[in-house]
């Protein structure tokens, strides 16, 4: 167990006491304050740092990035001044300030799972660097946490909207044997769609199904597809009932921001997908 971080170890036991201070120091507002404050629909909208995102790298001790490692993403969320997340091993939990381009994150606590050396490494770097940050960039799915000098500590992104949003090029399947790469001048595509389901082309004819994502973990149905007949490329309609077959198989994926891995429940990954160009 990583012995650097007593600051965040030992505000495990705290945080009963975070929370009630945080109760005890919330006033009443009288009807004249609700009546001088802003529309309750704008006092609710959600600042746009607050949604989950996924860490890409973080600074190491030598001032390196490095990309996080682990078959777990390491995670990150904002949420009212309550900051929470995952560093690949453990979950930890901590208070957030936020003004304008201005952000402090103060020491909070985590659990004491042991992991493998690289990931309490990983651990250490994300848990020590959090209250360094001052100030942050964000474009659309990118998020930039930077210290007092400007330096990046820690690039993220937010894994939801990619994988929702995107079309994605199947680049490799597993075919019983091994990852084999699709057939030259054959494209399978999958667009993942919380209204639609999973939609597609699986090399000759378009299929939809259904699926089920809840954090890491990923279901999807069996697949409804046209009834084309391909004749070529030779082995198209072969590659596309492999395609489609391998679909129920799937457990959890793994989400970069370049790359879309499928996995069974064994975790061997059994598809490879970049986004459509």
């Amino acid at each position: 167990m990583n012995k650097a971080l007593p600051h965040w170890l030992g505000a495990t036991l705290a945080i009963a006491g975070w929370l009630g201070g945080a109760s005890s120091a919330i006033a009443e507002s009288s009807s004249a304050d609700i009546e001088a404050s802003a529309p309750i629909e704008e006092t609710l909208m959600s600042h746009p740092l607050e949604q989950p995102w996924q860490f890409v790298s973080y600074q190491a001790a030598d001032g390196t990035l490095v990309e996080v490692v682990g078959d777990r993403p390491a995670t990150l969320e904002f949420q009212a001044g309550r900051l929470s997340g995952s560093t690949g091993c453990n979950r930890f939990f901590s208070d957030y300030e936020l003004t304008g381009d201005s952000l402090s994150v103060s020491s909070g606590g985590n659990t004491l799972m042991g992991c493998p050396e690289a990931l309490m490494q990983q651990e250490a770097a994300i848990l020590s660097g959090l209250p360094q940050i001052t100030t942050y960039t964000q474009s659309a799915n990118q998020l930039v946490l930077l210290d007092e000098a400007g330096t990046p500590l820690f690039t993220l992104f937010t894994p939801a909207a990619e994988f929702t949003q995107t079309e994605w090029t199947l680049v490799a399947y597993h075919n019983g044997r091994g990852l084999v790469t699709p057939l030259a001048d054959t494209q399978i595509t999958a667009t993942f769609n919380p209204e639609t389901g999973l939609t597609g082309s699986a090399g000759c004819n378009t299929y939809q199904a259904t699926y089920e994502q809840t954090d890491h973990a990923l279901t999807v149905g069996m697949a409804a597809s046209t009834r084309r007949l391909c004749g070529q490329p030779d082995g198209v309609m072969q590659q596309e009932a492999a395609f489609l077959a391998m679909l129920p198989a799937v457990a959890t994926y793994a989400l970069s921001p370049d790359q879309l891995d499928l996995k069974n429940a064994a975790g061997v990954t059994i598809a490879q997908f970049l986004p459509a160009m």
